[in-house]
């Protein structure tokens, strides 16, 4: 984007060269005819309805997977807790980075507090870096389940710890992006105005490429290789004919397998929404680090920008839903909770009526009022 440092330089800049009124529409026409694609008003609230469809969809649906592994002691298993923990993270998804994000790079401009400049990059980063971290985690737990189910798994205070661990590491991983992030005062010469944007000022090209491919290697290549291959390995036992340790006869074996293979396939949906959801916006981040110049003259690259995000914040959504598709578990404790607000509505509902009916005087005795 074409711009000079305040509106006080741009004023000097037209005084010394002695530019008019007519010349600065010109150069303004200009700037625009070579700028981005401008996003005409109904594209602009298409994407404002689907980005704010999956912030409020991702924050409430996952708060439900939250509140029924919270309130539902049948359902604190060790895989059940790290789907918490993945649906804690898209729920901080939902809530900070989706709708920051949108707004500045649809707009061009930061209009919300400085500090979320930084928060908004850093929190988005270390969901992200939560989420498939909790993803493997879980592919590695069923993995130990169906391959070694004789062996001692995951207890549920070494899963907290190791949450505890995966945490850590994702704040570590996503500080530079708290640092980093800064707002500058730009002027921005399509509206002769100065304007706020957040950016990452990194300290070096060189630090911003190494910086770039590690997150691209922690948070799509390794994690999805090793999901990968444990769902591989889960596949080629499931369709083996029994389990090793079973000894309870083969309607137990029988029944155990298909259950598992709806669990495994449950889980697989998760993952393969997962990655296809992201490729795009890796894709892209890692292309604009080493091409931004090339990509910056496509004139649609905003577009696709807010294409790639939206998929990828998508993802957040689609979990609580497969849950409630896969799983009888979940299946039944969210039809418990829809019967339960249903409920509690019908009886406010009817509160409400008696205390209407209790305290609105009939139409007889306002007749007989008025005849006194």
């Amino acid at each position: 984007m074409a711009f000079f440092q305040d509106a006080e330089s741009f004023k000097t800049f037209v005084q010394l060269n002695n530019i008019t009124q007519s010349e600065i529409r010109v150069i303004q026409q200009y700037y625009k005819q070579n700028q981005h694609y401008e996003c005409p008003v109904i594209v602009i609230a298409l994407f404002a309805v689907a980005y704010g469809l999956v912030s409020i969809i991702a924050v409430v649906g996952n708060s439900m997977v939250l509140y029924v592994v919270k309130s539902r002691k049948q359902m604190q298993s060790v895989t059940n807790i790290f789907i918490a923990n993945l649906a804690f993270s898209d729920v901080l998804l939902g809530m900070f980075s989706t709708p920051f994000h949108f707004q500045s790079a649809l707009l061009q401009r930061w209009f919300v507090a400085d500090f979320m400049c930084k928060v908004a990059p850093f929190v988005k980063s270390v969901s992200v870096n939560v989420s498939v971290c909790s993803l493997t985690l879980i592919a590695i737990d069923r993995c130990v389940a169906v391959l070694l189910p004789l062996k001692a798994r995951f207890a549920k205070k070494v899963a907290i710890l190791i949450l505890t661990s995966v945490w850590l590491i994702s704040i570590g991983s996503a500080l530079p992006e708290a640092i980093y992030y800064e707002i500058e005062n730009r002027f921005m010469l399509e509206d002769l105005t100065d304007g706020k944007v957040c950016l990452p000022v990194w300290p070096t090209h060189k630090f911003n490429i190494s910086y770039s491919i590690v997150q691209l290697l922690m948070q799509y290549v390794i994690p999805l290789s090793v999901i990968s291959f444990s769902y591989i390995r889960i596949t080629q036992r499931l369709w083996q004919s029994t389990f090793p340790g079973i000894k309870s006869g083969l309607h137990r074996d029988n029944r155990r397998r298909k259950n598992m293979k709806k669990v495994v396939k449950m889980l697989m949906i998760v993952v393969c929404l997962f990655s296809f959801c992201w490729l795009p916006l890796q894709t892209y981040n890692i292309l604009y680090v080493f091409w931004a110049d090339t990509m910056n003259r496509f004139k649609y690259i905003n577009i696709v920008w807010l294409c790639s995000y939206w998929l990828a914040m998508s993802s957040a959504c689609y979990n609580p839903f497969i849950y409630g598709l896969l799983n009888e578990n979940f299946k039944n404790e969210y039809k418990v909770i829809m019967k339960s607000c249903c409920r509690w509505t019908t009886n406010t509902d009817m509160l409400d009526r008696r205390t209407q009916t209790r305290f609105t005087p009939s139409t007889t005795a306002v007749k007989q009022t008025s005849l006194q």
